[in-house]
């Protein structure tokens, strides 16, 4: 349960971190900048981390990456307060937990109801054995213990590697900030991924100009019902395991 606790609350504190910048982007609304900012402060902070790993001088420790994120924050709130001309620290402060108690919650609550709900299916079947989670899970351990860069090959050893790995870097680095192993934070991961799905849906369709209603459940739908192939083996089957999600991502399942 700490593990679970510690790794939303550092997920909470980059939004909360990265909320000045975001809402640059969002000026034009008054709504949602903090759920935005959950997707955007979590992929620029990332991006931050990475160019500065490139130089070769960044170490990328747990204190190094909380300390960056505190610069993110400050940078953040100076660039406002140059864009606005009656900006001040505390008006700032004052206006961002004004904006958070005026702020919708309910899609809140379903952004945590769809983590919840892929954690429970984790818990039930939290096994790293099979399909391609070694390999993943060799990734995301690999960047957990990596301090600084070059990215080496872990299946080749003296070879930079030449596979995609931004997501790994991404989730890996939330992972030393929440002090939580690989073991445990990859089924976190996993689940939080759909949570982090359904937010970016709903944003789409708050764009969109739909109903915040309707935005809710089409991000639902599309988060649990996307695909039909489950829902015809479950009707068959009766029972939601791993084969279950698995198969319906196959064109071939035998």
């Amino acid at each position: 349960m700490i593990s679970v606790l510690s790794f939303l609350l550092i997920f909470e504190l980059i939004a909360i971190c990265l909320l000045p910048i975001s809402s640059i982007f969002t000026f034009w609304r008054k709504e949602n900048n903090y759920f935005f900012s959950r997707l955007f402060g979590l992929f620029l902070f990332s991006f931050i981390s990475w160019v500065l790993a490139l130089s070769n001088k960044f170490y990328l420790l747990p204190r190094n990456l909380f300390f960056l994120l505190g610069l993110v924050l400050v940078f953040g709130l100076l660039v406002n307060k140059l864009l606005s001309k009656n900006f001040s620290f505390k008006t700032s402060f004052e206006t961002f937990f004004r904006s958070l108690a005026n702020e919708e919650l309910l899609p809140h609550f379903y952004y945590f109801l769809v983590f919840a709900v892929f954690l429970v299916f984790r818990y039930q079947h939290p096994e790293i054995y099979w399909g391609e989670k070694p390999m993943d899970f060799t990734f995301l351990n690999y960047f957990y213990n990596l301090e600084k860069f070059p990215v080496m090959e872990p299946w080749a050893s003296g070879h930079q590697m030449k596979y995609y790995y931004g997501g790994f870097f991404v989730f890996a680095n939330i992972l030393k900030l929440a002090g939580v192993s690989p073991a445990i934070g990859y089924n976190l991961l996993v689940s939080i991924i759909p949570a982090l799905y359904f937010a970016g849906l709903f944003l789409i369709f708050k764009a969109l100009a739909i109903d915040r209603r309707c935005s809710i459940v089409f991000s639902l739908l599309i988060c649990f019902c996307s695909n039909l192939a489950m829902l015809v083996s479950l009707a068959y089957e009766r029972a939601i395991d791993s084969h279950t999600f698995w198969a319906s991502t196959r064109v071939y399942t035998t």
